[in-house]
């Protein structure tokens, strides 16, 4: 038996009975951003553990970093990670079996301008601090 010829543009919502339509008459890569009423996806259509940073926008950038800060003092630490854009959130960990360096906190990062991140670091030690070399990873995201 042939099908049916239809001729394009004839067929809209009002002639498609609701919940007949199933993933097999639906071509791959056929509904895009364009077919999706705004704000229509949220946290409850995404499935559980689905999303990583890869599908996030922002920079993801592992490397070392290198300061010193005198005893008892306070400086500015400055940061080039490419993809960081101002208004991010910034998260700083660090990675391998890196020693952390005892007795300096850290201010929260920020992106200050594209693809620069700043801090304000404290040696709360009465001792000078430096540090070489210390692997670390910047993600932002927001």
């Amino acid at each position: 038996m042939q099908a049916i010829q239809i001729a394009d543009n004839t067929i809209d919502g009002g002639e498609i009975v609701d919940n007949s339509l199933t993933s097999t008459d639906i071509g791959n890569s056929a509904i895009g951003n364009g077919e999706l009423a705004s704000n229509s996806v949220d946290g409850n259509k995404v499935a559980d553990n689905s999303i990583g940073l890869a599908d996030l926008v922002g920079a993801n950038k592992s490397g070392s970093i290198s300061f010193s800060i005198a005893a008892n003092s306070c400086a500015t630490l400055n940061f080039g990670v490419s993809g960081a854009a101002v208004g991010e959130a910034v998260i700083m960990s660090y990675t391998g079996t890196v020693t952390v360096p005892p007795g300096v906190m850290f201010a929260p990062f920020r992106v200050v301008s594209a693809n620069n991140i700043t801090t304000r670091a404290c040696n709360v030690t009465a001792s000078a601090v430096s540090v070489s070399s210390l692997g670390v990873r910047f993600v932002t995201f927001g």
